[in-house]
């Protein structure tokens, strides 16, 4: 089986990411320094079984690696809350599921460990979706970061927990700026309407 992973590097606003894909999917998104040394060619090694390249113009997956790059870009200036490019989930079948159930978190909101324990069908396991939860490779796209401990604090993550801190309230900021924005197209629309601006957003 052919598992040369393509990948390159990007500075996108103010954030280093490196994006890496095997055959048109995107296997990893690594965010800031430790990004790097979890793309590292012995990481991928061990965790892919094979050989990590730096991606060239003529590579079939260029675009798809550019393309990742944008949408992300996109995100992290807070315009973009769901990705299109393909990915490719790579672990065991219970890391698998723990992955697909935090596709399903609302962009902006956060849940945590145990809730996301319930979620998979395993309540009482807790550690074991934490486990899962810090072994996805595919930061941001796979929304790892809005998983957070029943405290109320920000916690671990992978790259970092001021990186983990940038993404919810990146979020959080966006999706107010969103609501504010229906809220004065709704006005626009309807000059009846009274403004709720200044009295918490609230529909007409």
């Amino acid at each position: 089986m052919d598992k040369k992973i393509i990948y390159d590097d990007f500075q996108l606003e103010g954030l280093d990411v490196r994006i890496a894909s095997h055959k048109g999917a995107v296997v990893f998104i690594g965010l800031g320094e430790a990004g790097d040394s979890r793309g590292s060619e012995d990481w991928f090694s061990v965790r892919f079984g094979g050989d990590l390249v730096r991606a060239k113009d003529e590579d079939k997956d260029r675009a798809l690696l550019d393309t990742a790059a944008r949408e992300i870009g996109e995100y992290l200036r807070g315009d973009r809350e769901v990705f299109d490019f393909p990915i490719e989930l790579n672990g065991t079948p219970f890391q698998k599921q723990v992955w697909k159930e935090m596709l399903m978190i609302p962009y902006g909101e956060t849940i945590s460990y145990q809730q996301l324990a319930r979620l998979v069908g395993s309540p009482k396991a807790a550690r074991a979706v934490g486990g899962a939860v810090a072994a996805n490779r595919i930061g941001i796209c796979v929304p790892c970061h809005r998983i957070c401990p029943s405290t109320g604090e920000t916690g671990e993550f992978a790259w970092g927990a001021h990186i983990k801190k940038r993404l919810i309230e990146l979020e959080s900021l966006a999706r107010r700026r969103s609501e504010l924005q229906k809220v004065i197209d709704m006005a626009e629309s309807d000059p009846g309407c009274e403004s709720p601006i200044g009295e918490g957003i609230e529909s007409c």
